[in-house]
């Protein structure tokens, strides 16, 4: 239910015989001049002239002068200003709006700031990679993975390093059919001593500048047999990435299979976490020393309980020959081998 309405403030209350009329009215008559206004929920909207009224002494009462009374009373040289307070709500919706807006402005101001610091970010981000992607091209170190799509990016191939002179990589290719993670696939592609098709893999030469210019301009090269491809992106690996393999264990006896797809390492050392809840008793003498990409890592052990239960480190070499750690977890059915140290940047 919407209340409104009109109302009146008095402006300035008056004996009469000060405006002309007979000094005998001063004993029980009142007279006031008042601003008329409009309101809503009794909050003043707006001004809608102003009156005189004629008031007893001791009452609350208004009481519209005579016709005669009021002709004289107009023609008074007497003027009151508008009290400001009878624009409340109108003033507040003025209020109100003003804010709204600015508050807008403000929003979309500092939204159109932060996309644009966002934009930036992105381009410099895409800025670094692309630094990266052709600094690695250029470089050509062995075990480099370089991604490389159709126009239509529906095939993707990778390329693995061999070799590298100042202008030519040699690599070995291999496409990667159905993957959502091409770092691990590139990886995978090249964990064994075949392609997809079960063939050897092929080896292709391929120019730096054939690379860089596919990557720069988006043209595409064929390669061997394979359909037009351009590059795209790049891994560098030089550690272990290990992929569970297996597990097997019974009456007390346990054996876990790891697969290396990532980088070869050696000088491998086991070393158990000090837990109480280690129950599994690794055969140290029977690990690898050395694991090379794409061969099998066996543990082999002894266990009380219901199930084996082990933590511990993997130290080794990586292929920089710098100091590297993977981290083992063994419960029951769940093993993991992962390294503790940051992965690889790659895009």
């Amino acid at each position: 239910m919407i209340i409104y309405g009109w109302n009146t403030i008095k402006l300035a209350s008056l004996k009469p015989s000060t405006i002309g009329f007979d000094v005998e009215m001063d004993a029980d008559t009142i007279i006031e001049r008042r601003q008329k206004y409009f309101h809503l929920f009794w909050i003043p909207f707006f001004p809608i002239g102003q009156v005189w009224v004629i008031k007893k002494n001791g009452s609350s009462d208004f009481y519209e002068p005579s016709s005669k009374m009021n002709k004289h009373l107009n023609a008074l040289d007497l003027k009151y200003n508008t009290p400001w307070y009878t624009f409340t709500l109108l003033l507040a919706a003025i209020v109100t709006i003003a804010t709204y807006f600015s508050f807008v402005g403000i929003n979309s101001y500092y939204n159109n700031k932060f996309r644009e610091l966002e934009l930036a970010e992105k381009e410099n981000k895409r800025v670094e990679k692309e630094i990266e992607l052709l600094s690695a091209v250029s470089n050509g170190k062995p075990d480099t993975y370089f991604i490389l799509n159709d126009s239509n990016s529906a095939t993707t191939s990778c390329l693995k390093v061999i070799s590298s002179d100042a202008t030519t990589l040699t690599c070995l290719i291999s496409q990667i059919d159905r993957c959502t993670d091409y770092n691990y696939c590139a990886l995978e592609a090249f964990a064994t001593n075949e392609n997809f098709y079960n063939e050897p893999f092929d080896s292709v030469v391929v120019t730096k500048a054939d690379l860089i210019h596919s990557y720069k301009n988006g043209d595409e090269k064929i390669l061997m047999h394979y359909l037009p491809m351009r590059l795209t992106g790049f891994l560098r690996i030089d550690h272990p990435v290990f992929i569970f393999n297996g597990v097997n264990y019974k009456n007390g006896k346990y054996k876990g299979t790891f697969k290396n797809i990532g980088a070869a390492i050696t000088q491998i050392k086991f070393k158990q976490d000090n837990k109480s809840e280690n129950n599994l008793l690794l055969d140290t003498a029977s690990i690898k020393k050395n694991l090379k990409t794409g061969e099998k890592f066996v543990l082999i052990g002894t266990y009380t309980g219901s199930k084996p239960i082990l933590s511990g480190n993997l130290f080794f070499l990586n292929q920089n020959n710098e100091a590297d750690t993977c981290i083992l977890f063994v419960d029951g059915l769940n093993e993991n081998l992962t390294r503790k140290s940051n992965s690889p940047d790659s895009f």
